[in-house]
């Protein structure tokens, strides 16, 4: 969407805005929908939620987790490219995002994978238990 991005925090509300006019479009066409990015806030998820339910979709929640100090040094000590440029956070920016994080609750059936131990067989193990998913999913 944007040529040079910035990562700003406008850039940010028109990137999701359009995603999820994207994401209703799909789902009110019958197509299926992954919905990969950082969901830190349960008010962001339940919005999805809502878009979802209005187009008759059922959601899951795939939630990775990943020790605090492996995260930072993912984050902030490794030059990450992505798309052409490179991305680099700050131990200030991590801070904030972690400061921040809503993990998900009971309530929201999250699927939970250790972000340090993913495996084939794990993923199947985890998945089979949606075996009976619909066919429009989020």
């Amino acid at each position: 969407m944007f040529t040079q991005p910035h990562h700003t925090a406008q850039e940010s509300r028109e990137l999701y805005e359009h995603l999820n006019d994207q994401t209703a479009q799909l789902l009110r066409s019958g197509r299926s929908v992954i919905f990969d990015t950082n969901f830190n806030y349960r008010a962001d998820r339940d919005y999805l939620r809502h878009i979802a339910e209005e187009n008759g979709a059922e959601t899951f929640l795939i939630w990775l987790t990943t020790p605090l100090e492996i995260a930072h040094e993912r984050a902030v000590h490794s030059d990450t490219t992505r798309n052409g440029y490179t991305v680099n956070m700050t131990h200030e920016m991590f801070e904030n995002i972690v400061f921040k994080l809503e993990e998900p609750t009971e309530d929201e059936n999250p699927i939970k994978f250790d972000g340090t131990k993913l495996d084939v067989q794990q993923l199947k193990a985890q998945f089979g238990k949606h075996a009976e998913a619909p066919t429009k999913t989020l």
